[in-house]
């Protein structure tokens, strides 16, 4: 588990299908109004923002880093392993491999065709 993910009442690496208000009730994430879903959305993607940013720039500083001491060859693939990795995705892409309930709401809006 990433050290920045602790609250476990969020975090699950199984998809999860419901999510608890702030108020402590659980309901299915399929069940949840178009207007909470968008806006727990867009919670997260606030409340993570930051962090996001964080792993993609670790990514980049880590392969950086051992590049300017690697041998020529590993060196360069250090460089390309971190690009590949980083490649094509945004923050929204991030955020759902590290917080599994982000992804499971992600995907129930782009079911219902939301604007997220």
């Amino acid at each position: 588990m990433s050290e920045w993910l602790t609250d476990e009442t969020v975090y699950d690496r199984v998809v999860p299908e419901t999510w608890t208000t702030k108020d402590g009730r659980t309901i299915r994430i399929s069940e949840m109004e178009d207007s909470h879903l968008v806006n727990t959305i867009h919670f997260l993607r606030r409340r993570y923002r930051g962090v996001v940013r964080g792993i993609a720039r670790r990514i980049a500083l880590s392969a950086a880093s051992y590049a300017s001491t690697a041998p020529d060859g590993a060196a360069d693939a250090a460089m390309e392993c971190a690009s590949a990795t980083l490649e094509g995705k945004c923050d929204d892409d991030i955020l759902a491999e590290e917080l599994a309930v982000f992804g499971a709401l992600l995907d129930e809006a782009r079911h219902r065709k939301l604007e997220v």
